[in-house]
C-alpha cells in the first residue's frame, strides 16, 4: 500500500510543478508464493482508492518470484517505447 501511496503522491508532486498534464504510468507486480499473503493484499487493495486498478496496472501474483520472472519480463519487454523496471 506505501508503494501505491507513493506513486500517487509522486504524480501529484511532479504535476504541480509542470504546466503540461502529467500522468505517471506505473505497472504494479506483487509476487508471493503465500496464497494467504496475496489473498490479504488483494482484499486491502480492492478496500482502497486504487481497486480499479487490480488486474490492470495492479498485478498480484501468486507464485514463487522465479517461476513469475520470465512471464512478467517478457510482458515488460513487449510494451512500446520506454521500457524500465
Amino acid at each position: 500500500m506505501i508503494l501505491l501511496q507513493e506513486a500517487a503522491a509522486a504524480e501529484v508532486s511532479i504535476q504541480a510543478m509542470r504546466k503540461k498534464s502529467f500522468t505517471l504510468a506505473v505497472d504494479f507486480y506483487f509476487v508471493d508464493a503465500s496464497r494467504e499473503h496475496c489473498a490479504a493484499l488483494r482484499e486491502q487493495v480492492a478496500k482502497s482508492s486504487y481497486s480499479h486498478l487490480l488486474e490492470t496496472t495492479i498485478r498480484i501474483i501468486n507464485s514463487p518470484f522465479t517461476d513469475a520472472f520470465e512471464k512478467i519480463a517478457a510482458e515488460i519487454n513487449s510494451r512500446r517505447g520506454r521500457r524500465r523496471a
